[in-house]
């Protein structure tokens, strides 16, 4: 179990160092890697953008916990994602606390919107219910510059 471990901090000594050697941010995009797998302690100053909506789907409430948690998201500025229900949300902007800037699909407010569709409802309605509702929920937590939604798209600029 030893030399696991190890193994395992050297590869991400290696990994911080090869990081280490980009000055400029760059996009988590094309690894084909989900939250598991992906190297959330790395402390590399270059990383301020992810984009973590083509990797693996919606990300389920415990994922964003982990993921929010980790070292690569206390450093991340503007994060692209999509999760499973709007709860992530609020849990994500609570506790990324360098987070300016966050492009959120929501696969519960997805549903919703089909159903409403299916009702020949507006389909805005959805959308806007989801920003409404986020607003009560972060007020008082983080100062929102705006919020709002565009083609199934919730747009958080935080200050």
């Amino acid at each position: 179990m030893t030399g696991c471990y190890e193994e395992s901090a050297m590869i991400e000594e290696y990994v911080d160092e090869l990081l280490n050697t980009f000055r400029t941010p760059f996009w988590l995009d094309e690894c084909g890697c989900s939250i598991e797998n992906l190297p959330l302690e790395i402390k590399n100053a270059s990383i301020k953008r992810l984009d973590l909506q083509r990797l693996h789907g919606s990300y389920d409430e415990q994922q964003c916990i982990k993921f929010s948690h980790s070292r690569l998201a206390m450093q991340c500025e503007e994060l692209h994602i999509s999760v499973k229900n709007r709860i992530s949300i609020c849990y994500l902007v609570k506790t990324m606390p360098n987070l300016r800037l966050l492009h959120v699909k929501c696969e519960e407010n997805e549903q919703k919107q089909y159903s409403i569709e299916d009702n020949k409802q507006d389909q805005n309605s959805t959308e806007d219910k989801l920003v409404n509702w986020l607003e009560q929920q972060l007020s008082g937590v983080r100062s929102l510059v705006e919020i709002f939604g565009c083609h199934g798209t919730i747009v958080l600029r935080i200050s």
